[in-house]
């Protein structure tokens, strides 16, 4: 069974000979077969494509479902941690041992805490840049020149 890209390699060449001159119903009767067999083909990757577009779409589902199983672990984590601490400090016993694990409240590394960010220097702010493409999109379709920016037209290929 041939491929694609020699049936169409096929077709585009048989093609050509019929546009240059070639008037024979042999080789017309060809360009037909192979346009079939291109056509089974598509077929056959449009099906792939749905069955793939299936499966992307449960493992985004699945992705989700671990996503949100793993936040709620970690909350629960940050809560029977922040528990124990509480606990050891109100009772004092703030460094144990116990059969398995050692337990010992620290000091961390100090850190800085915005209490009002609109008041703090401009020698600590980091501005970025970033592109409004929806204004310029709509700027270049009214006909306005962009200078740094061209209109795009594409294609895609549709399966329905």
């Amino acid at each position: 069974m041939a491929k694609l890209y020699e049936l169409s390699t096929g077709y585009k060449n048989i093609e050509y000979l019929l546009e240059n001159g070639e008037d024979n119903e042999e080789l017309v009767a060809v360009l037909n077969s192979l346009g079939e067999e291109i056509e089974d083909k598509a077929e056959n990757i449009a099906k792939i494509l749905k069955n793939n577009e299936a499966d992307i779409k449960a493992f985004k589902e699945e992705e989700k479902r671990l996503s949100e199983r793993r936040k709620a672990l970690e909350n629960s984590n940050k809560r029977l941690k922040q528990y124990l601490e509480d606990n050891m400090k109100m009772t004092g016993k703030t460094k144990f041992k116990s059969g398995t694990f050692s337990f010992n409240i620290v000091k961390n590394s100090p850190s800085a805490e915005i209490t009002n960010a609109n008041i703090i220097s401009s020698d600590y702010k980091v501005l970025t840049e970033t592109l409004d493409k929806k204004a310029i999109l709509q700027d270049l379709k009214n006909g306005k020149d962009v200078q740094g920016a061209i209109l795009k037209q594409s294609e895609s290929l549709r399966i329905r």
